[in-house]
């Protein structure tokens, strides 16, 4: 499923996410990336990342179909008898993903990590509906992509890696939430109680999973502003990590690997020719204050 589990929305494709008022929630998916990259260009704004973050478990799956053929029984089983179980095996393929998205970030970074480099797999730019239509088509060998095309594409591939797995690999992707530094600084008392009544949502979830079954008023809300099939929501939300304030705050996010996580997607950013610059300090847009007091 796109973006942020039960709460998912995101800028405006290409919006910068410039310091005027409170932003939205961002995600590095669904070309949200291009958005966050303008971060590094301006970064002579007075700007702030607050961020209230969720580890993203499983945001899109790599799904492999290493056959031209129409979607058939048999097809399944031949892309489940391809003998391609792991990105290596995707050279000579083509594989299709959103360009500047979670997705492409994780997927450029594993064909690397697995020693492929441009020219050994063809990595083709489409939207999801595309994404759908081509592996119909069977234009397309393998695909990384999220939910509603994710289930879609489940029924006639197997999945070869994850986002999850990627992210253990040192490419993990976040929801966060931006905001003007000047608002922030007026309204701290209302930012900490934004941050508590997001952790309160977060732990309403994860106590009560069970409530949340395709006809619960709560799945249909997150299947109206996703697109997604009803039927394939709580899945899709079993696979994301809801972070408690404390570990929110912790080095490995807000304390240290948020700011490492901007790095990373900006170097991304710049490799595709989407941000001129790099930012020499990213810590300074990553502010654990609100998260910390909400803990308390």
């Amino acid at each position: 499923m796109p973006p942020s589990g039960s709460r998912s929305t995101s800028p405006t494709r290409g919006t910068p996410l410039v310091p005027t008022s409170v932003s939205p929630w961002f995600h590095t998916g669904d070309g949200a990336l291009d958005g966050v990259a303008k971060l590094g260009q301006a970064l002579t704004l007075d700007d702030a990342l607050y961020a209230s973050v969720e580890e993203l478990s499983s945001t899109g799956r790599l799904r492999g179909r290493p056959s031209s053929r129409p979607t058939t029984h048999r097809t399944r089983k031949a892309c489940n008898d391809s003998g391609v179980n792991d990105i290596a095996g995707l050279k000579g393929k083509t594989v299709a993903t959103p360009f500047v998205s979670t997705t492409h970030y994780q997927l450029m970074f594993a064909l690397k990590q697995a020693g492929l480099g441009p020219s050994d797999v063809k990595v083709l730019n489409m939207r999801p509906p595309e994404v759908a239509a081509a592996w119909e088509r069977g234009d397309i060998d393998a695909t990384f992509i999220w939910d509603p095309v994710l289930s879609k594409a489940k029924a006639s591939g197997k999945v070869i890696a994850s986002a999850a797995d990627i992210a253990k690999e040192g490419r993990a992707t976040f929801d966060g939430v931006v905001v003007d530094r000047a608002f922030a600084e007026a309204n701290k008392d209302f930012m900490v109680k934004l941050v508590k009544l997001l952790a309160d949502a977060d732990k309403r979830y994860q106590t009560d999973k069970a409530k949340w079954t395709p006809d619960s008023d709560e799945v249909k809300a997150v299947a109206k502003w996703t697109g997604a099939d009803p039927k394939s929501v709580p899945q899709g939300l079993a696979a994301y990590r809801f972070l408690p304030l404390e570990q929110q705050a912790s080095a490995e996010w807000l304390g240290g690997g948020a700011a490492t996580a901007l790095k990373q997607t900006a170097e991304f950013l710049k490799e595709q020719g989407k941000v001129p610059g790099l930012a020499p300090d990213y810590g300074k847009f990553v502010n654990p204050e609100f998260v910390k007091e909400a803990g308390r």
